[in-house]
């Protein structure tokens, strides 16, 4: 009897317990779910402010090469204003040479005398070199007229060119002048956007460092609480998984994420993922559980596998031979999704990986257990 009672007592405790751990994990679990949230909800918020900086620095760019050409015009609607200055001034110097030149002809026919004059005249010994001789003092009056006429006219016409030159100048500086106003404006919001990044930048580490914490408690209920089913209870999300992914292929990481150096044209390449080269026929498997999003071909990446594990959390495979899954399907973590193609560009079969959340790439190796080797083939 004695003996019977104890079992139940020990039955009754066991299952308090089990009860009150069970009642911690359904806390946490609450807890953690909140912090989910706010930390989706940032992440939202954060690539809103992004999408607005991005389109900020798009017009800010559309503003600098408006403002280039802004100068260009009028940097060569200046020269052309200095080149008519010189005709002006040039034109300006023929008429005041040939006003001098007139005025000291006069001079000498005065002197001369209006008799001298008729003399020249009379001195011809026909009446044709009489008539010839009035017509070459006509004419050489008149041309001197003329001349000075057209230089005039010309001078006219330079001047209103030069008018219309200035004010196309006057024009583009005040365009300018509301160009800057707009830079000014954008450069004031883009600091204050950049703020704002910052502080939810802080608030995305605040986030991540409490479901951290969680995780950790998590782990501390299984162990003291003994409750096996825990991810029964929280689920297993793929953020959890940060540290301890398998990784899709084996082999030799040969490109890493981020920016490279092309070996060949020796150019910089940006990678949102890693290729990993492996040998002919390797199976490439899923990292997670999820859902099959995308099948298809996109440029550069052969035949792609994209998978959603929730959370907005993606996982994109590239560079595959054959497929072994459909879209729609709900798979598995070491489930077989294909098999690796032969890359041209990287000389040899392999797999290209990626992970985003949301739309923005994270890079893959942070994620991967460090027990994992990459060289293993």
């Amino acid at each position: 009897m004695n003996r019977l009672l104890a079992l139940l007592v020990i039955f009754l405790y066991c299952s308090l317990s089990y009860s009150e751990g069970s009642d911690r994990a359904k806390k946490l679990k609450k807890n953690y779910i909140i912090t989910k949230n706010k930390l989706t909800n940032s992440e939202v918020f954060t690539r809103k402010v992004s999408h607005t900086l991005t389109q900020i620095n798009k017009q800010m760019r559309k503003i600098r090469r408006k403002k280039n050409s802004l100068k260009s015009q009028s940097q060569g609607n200046k020269i052309k204003i200095s080149e008519l200055n010189t005709k002006i001034e040039s034109l300006e110097k023929s008429i005041e040479d040939r006003r001098s030149q007139i005025a000291k002809q006069l001079r000498a026919m005065y002197k001369l005398s209006n008799l001298n004059q008729f003399m020249y005249i009379l001195n011809a010994k026909t009446i044709h070199e009489i008539e010839r001789n009035s017509k070459y003092l006509k004419m050489y009056s008149e041309a001197d007229y003329e001349r000075i006429i057209s230089f005039s006219d010309d001078i006219k016409e330079l001047n209103k060119n030069k008018v219309k030159l200035n004010e196309r100048v006057a024009n583009l500086e005040v365009i300018s002048s509301a160009l800057d106003e707009q830079n000014h404006d954008l450069n004031k919001k883009i600091k204050s956007k950049k703020i704002l990044l910052s502080h939810l930048r802080k608030q995305k580490n605040k986030y991540f460092k409490k479901l951290s914490k969680i995780k950790n408690q998590k782990e501390k209920i299984v162990i003291n609480d003994k409750i096996d089913h825990l991810n029964e209870i929280f689920g297993t999300d793929f953020f959890d998984k940060r540290g301890n992914l398998s990784m899709p292929v084996a082999g030799v990481k040969i490109e890493k994420f981020g920016v490279n150096v092309d070996a060949k044209f020796r150019n910089k390449v940006k990678n949102n993922g890693i290729f990993i080269k492996t040998s002919k026929n390797r199976l490439v498997r899923s990292v997670h559980n999820g859902k099959i999003s995308f099948i298809g071909e996109l440029r550069g990446l052969g035949r792609v596998i994209v998978i959603e594990h929730g959370d907005n959390y993606y996982t994109i495979y590239g560079n595959n031979k054959d497929v072994f899954v459909s879209t729609g399907q709900q798979v598995k973590t070491h489930d077989k999704l294909g098999s690796v193609n032969f890359s041209p560009y990287h000389g040899g079969y392999g797999a290209y990986f990626e992970i985003r959340y949301f739309t923005e790439p994270i890079n893959p190796s942070n994620w991967f257990s460090t027990n994992q080797s990459f060289t293993k083939l």
